[in-house]
């Protein structure tokens, strides 16, 4: 069971995270355009906005 400090902590958490993945998602929009466009090294930075957002919602699904 848990106590109103916890359960405000898991939401404060739960909202950063959120946010954080909103974030990520419109990097990785933006370097998918750049990756479409053959800016280099857009690949890598594609490959890292995917991993970022892989955590991000497996923390926010459990």
């Amino acid at each position: 069971e848990y106590d109103n400090e916890t359960l405000e902590m898991k939401s404060i958490d739960r909202i950063r995270l959120e946010s954080i993945r909103e974030k990520v998602t419109k990097l990785k929009s933006i370097t998918q355009t750049a990756y479409e466009n053959g800016d280099y090294s857009a690949d890598k930075w594609l490959q890292h906005h995917e991993k970022n957002l892989e955590r991000i919602n497996k923390l926010l699904n459990n």
